[in-house]
């Protein structure tokens, strides 16, 4: 279970960081 939230975890902070490049360009 703790290995899935890490992933999940991992995953959004990708994936703010690409909403985030996004906004940017």
């Amino acid at each position: 279970v703790f290995f899935i939230f890490e992933n999940l975890l991992i995953l959004s902070e990708c994936i703010i960081t690409h909403t985030q490049a996004y906004f940017y360009f």
